[in-house]
């Protein structure tokens, strides 16, 4: 063959190298994808009160599985997509959540999230008569959802943006304290023992922006926000049951609010020296109020004024009302340093709240014959509040090992209730109060730190707190030996609190640590009557001293413990009725590691709770303190049989004994639990 013949073929060999050359050079990155799988299986076996356990574990009685995580990750092109979910039916717990970067300076963020609270919604305990309530089902629980979505914008050069969508919601059963009374005690009078629940029906809407800015020398940021809520909830007890005066009252109470607030924040710095900072919040919330409290039968009963009530039981009909409420906040912040030694950090801060309700109501109310009094009423309130607050900050520091720090909080409030209630078809005021109110608080520190030398740290830190209170009612409808005159029977109340705590860290080898710490705590309360004279109501002295270490005696083993003793008690003078009481108690808890091999360990997890502070004042009140001890050991193995997969089993068991409530509370339970985990 001629060379010219050869001549296109070597000319279209060289191009088609050199395009596929640029292709090669010019073609993006494969995709970088990782990610984890998780399933998991187990349960609880219960033996005893399940709905205790629930509470105390978070976690539902019986078997369980499902998708335990779920997260995958993507990038490529300069765009990410990142997501993570957990699918957990048994436990109500569930999450989706991701963010979507498409650009480097613009960005998603979605999510959804669902978990679930237990609780024990079983009554208390009478000793003297081992009289206990138990609802039909004392399992209750409330589901908690959250989604949102997010859209950001992040410029290198420009100030940041986000608008942000998020819903809240509240749904399901959890315990009330407004419990219910019985009679069967024994002729020791009513308790309140039944057990009572509210019924949780609320939603948050919230939509906010914000925009910020930062450079070397300042930063700057300032946003809106706009939340709307409803709310249809209700307090349910039973009174009396299995009594000829039994009775059920519901206690509906429905809100629906609009705030909207907007806030900015400024930072400037002023050379090496001084940095200062200024932030401002003003907002208004618009409440919307409507509620009844009736009694019948059963739970939502509708009103029957032939239907047969104790005396003073009080009821409530029609009630529609609103608020207004307007907060104004500024505040203003230094750090200044007088030397490398030496460093101030004053703040000022000023708050004025302003609240206007009225509310209309039928006022249900069963006189002592039996009678059934009703009365329309108008009640309206004002308030006013201005709050300052004070906040000093020194720091010193003579060398690098060892520092010093005091700071002082003063807050100065005044303000003023005025209070009207009008009886709507007589126009007679039934009240008319105005109260004036100052309120004092102060608040000292001193702390300091020494590093001695390494593995060898020294701190303290003490502070004392007072809150004062006086009421002064220029106004006051209310006769002066009058059963109903709270909280204008208050006229001055007194808060101190003494605090001191000293905390040891000490490494005196490299495999053995030690954290020693010593709290104390004494705190009175003092309170004057209308026309009495200043009382101690109240002294409480609290002891913790709290011990924990670490000692790895070989590379492969690892042990560590803790413990805290707690000393609380609590001296009142009207012992003769609610008793002096003690909160004292021993936590203790004992975690083990060993590394059986290089892909499997195993690990041990004890705790140890007891608590015997149970005073029987049943004669006249009911019984204080807790009587409790509860247990609880778990051995878990962990196998990594590739690089990729990995396997956890785990066994517990935990015991609970509740001297307290009689041991209706007690449990003993076996927990099984298996998960797979795979990375990609």
């Amino acid at each position: 063959m001629k060379l010219r013949n050869f001549l296109p073929i070597t000319v279209a060999l060289n191009l088609g190298a050199i395009l596929s050359a640029q292709d090669r050079e010019e073609a993006p990155p494969a995709p970088f994808i990782e990610g984890t799988v998780a399933g998991s299986a187990g349960g609880a076996i219960v033996n005893g009160d399940k709905a205790a356990f629930e509470e105390r574990h978070q976690r539902q009685a019986g078997g369980a599985f499902g998708l335990e995580e779920l997260r995958f990750a993507r990038e490529a092109n300069g765009s990410s997509l990142r997501f993570e979910s957990r699918l957990l039916p048994v436990d109500g717990d569930y999450r989706l959540t991701g963010r979507w970067t498409p650009r480097d300076a613009v960005y998603v963020d979605f999510g959804y999230n669902r978990f679930r609270t237990f609780y024990d919604g079983s009554g208390k305990y009478f000793r003297p008569t081992a009289v206990f309530f138990t609802p039909d089902d004392e399992r209750l629980h409330v589901d908690r959802e959250r989604l949102w979505l997010e859209l950001g914008f992040e410029p290198e050069d420009l100030p940041r943006l986000r608008l942000r969508y998020e819903r809240l919601t509240r749904k399901g059963k959890k315990p009330s304290t407004a419990l219910g009374e019985t009679t069967f005690t024994g002729g020791l009078g009513p308790r309140s023992i039944v057990p009572a629940f509210w019924e949780l029906d609320e939603t948050r809407d919230i939509l906010s922006a914000d925009a910020r800015f930062e450079a070397d020398a300042y930063q700057w940021a300032a946003g809106l926000r706009y939340e709307h809520t409803e709310m249809d909830n209700a307090r349910q007890n039973r009174r009396s049951p299995g009594e000829p005066a039994e009775r059920a009252v519901t206690a509906r109470d429905g809100t629906s609010s609009d705030m909207f607030s907007a806030h900015a924040f400024a930072e400037r710095h002023f050379g090496e020296k001084l940095t200062a900072s200024a932030a401002g919040l003003a907002s208004t919330l618009d409440t919307n109020l409507e509620g009844s409290r009736i009694y019948g039968p059963d739970y939502d009963p509708i009103f029957d004024p032939a239907f047969v009530r104790a005396p003073f039981d009080p009821g409530l009909l029609d009630l529609a009302g609103g608020t207004r409420l307007k907060q104004y906040v500024a505040s203003l912040n230094a750090v200044y340093s007088l030397s490398k030694h030496w460093s101030l950090r004053p703040s000022v801060r000023y708050e004025h709240l302003q609240s206007d309700n009225l509310a209309t109501y039928v006022q249900t109310m069963t006189l002592p014959g039996g009678a059934l009094q009703q009365q329309s009423l108008a009640a309206q309130t004002a308030s006013n509040e201005d709050r300052l607050s004070e906040r000093l900050e020194v720091r010193y520091v003579p060398r690098p090992t060892l520092t010093f720090s005091f700071r002082g909080e003063w807050t100065q409030a005044m303000g003023d209730l005025d209070e009207r209630q009008v009886d709507v078809a007589t126009h007679a005021a039934t009240l008319d109060r105005l109260t004036d109110s100052t309120r004092l608080s102060q608040k000292y520190v001193i702390a300091g730190n020494w590093y001695v030398r390494p593995g060898l740290t020294f701190a303290s830190e003490y502070y004392y707190k007072r809150r004062s209170a006086d009421y002064d009612s220029p106004s006051d409808s209310t006769p002066a030996g009058s059963n109903d005159r709270y909280p204008a029977f208050i006229r001055k109340q007194a808060f101190d609190t003494h605090d001191v705590n000293v905390r040891v860290s000490w490494r005196p080898a490299s495999m053995l640590s030690f954290v020693t710490r010593y709290d104390l705590q004494y705190s009175t309360n003092e309170m004057q009557g209308d026309g009495l004279e200043t009382v101690r109501s109240a002294r409480a002295t609290t002891h913790i001293v709290s011990q924990s270490a670490t000692w790895s005696p070989v590379p492969r083993l690892y042990l560590t413990g803790s413990a805290n003793v707690v000393f609380d008690q609590l001296a009142t003078p009207a012992a003769s009725l609610v008793l002096n009481s003690d909160n004292n108690y021993v936590n203790a808890s004992l975690g083990a590691g060993y590394a059986v091999s290089k892909r499997s360990d195993l690990y041990l997890d004890a705790s140890h709770y007891r608590a015997r502070d149970f005073s029987d004042n049943s004669a006249v009140s009911l019984p204080y303190g807790a009587d409790q001890k509860y247990q609880a050991v778990s051995l878990t193995w962990v196998l990594r049989a590739t690089d990729s997969l990995t396997y956890t089993f785990k066994y517990g068991y935990v015991t609970n004994r509740d001297e307290g409530t009689g041991g209706i509370n007690d449990y003993d339970a076996t927990i099984l639990y298996a998960k797979a985990q795979y990375r990609f």
